[in-house]
């Protein structure tokens, strides 16, 4: 039986439907706009609960929240990761 963190399942679908598309297009003199246009595109109106910091060749997230406890972060992506691969590595579902 697999024991499941209920915070860690939908913060990894928040993180992955918006990294993707972020990586997608992210260059070195990516800015914070930058990344929050592709995030409103993905998003609409709502807000993301990550925080992205552009360090070249490396993008760092880190989760906006004093309530949700999720392990895993900040965790560092950089273009052509499989973000799938690194999401489940790095945000246990273990409680």
């Amino acid at each position: 039986m697999i024991c499941i963190n209920y915070e860690a399942r939908p913060i990894k679908t928040e993180l992955l439907a918006e990294i993707a598309p972020i990586l997608g297009q992210y260059c070195q003199d990516m800015r914070e706009k930058d990344i929050s246009g592709i995030i409103k595109q993905v998003r609409g109106n709502e807000k993301s609960i990550f925080i992205y910091n552009n360090e070249y060749p490396n993008i760092e997230v880190n989760i906006e929240s004093k309530i949700l406890k999720v392990k895993g972060f900040p965790i560092k992506f950089k273009k052509g990761d499989n973000v799938n691969e690194i999401v489940e590595q790095k945000i246990k579902n273990d409680i």
